[in-house]
């Protein structure tokens, strides 16, 4: 198995550099291939600040993308974060929803509480206030 970076994932998804494509397609259409978060969250960042797509179109890409036969996500939670993706979370808060699997999110986040709240199981909260304060 190899692990793929995010600059070849862009350039397969992206098919702006012709021969840097067809290396990662053939990379691709023969090695068993995996896609850790880091790689994940990289490539819908820059879809979506640099490349300026839509949402839409970035949640289908990857998808598609992960839809390979021989591409792997390091862990299928991530999956989930996509789903929340296209939903209207920021990326970063859907990958933590599907990180925290069920536990409590803490955050000042006054949108990111709003939103989770329409989530079933998503427990997303301000913290406490002190008593003595």
């Amino acid at each position: 198995m190899i692990v793929l970076d995010t600059n070849l994932v862009l350039r397969f998804l992206r098919r702006d550099v012709e021969a840097q494509f067809q290396a990662a397609r053939d990379v691709i259409a023969r090695e068993r291939c995996l896609v850790h978060r880091s790689v994940l969250a990289d490539v819908v960042f820059v879809l979506e600040r640099v490349y300026e797509e839509p949402r839409g179109r970035i949640v289908e890409a990857v998808r598609g993308f992960l839809g390979l036969p021989t591409v792997e996500l390091a862990d299928v939670a991530y999956l989930h974060a996509l789903t929340s993706y296209a939903d209207g979370f920021d990326f970063d808060d859907a990958m933590l929803m599907a990180e925290a699997d069920g536990d409590c999110i803490y955050t000042f986040d006054q949108a990111f509480v709003r939103r989770a709240a329409t989530v079933e199981g998503a427990c997303v909260e301000h913290p406490p206030e002190r008593a003595d304060g």
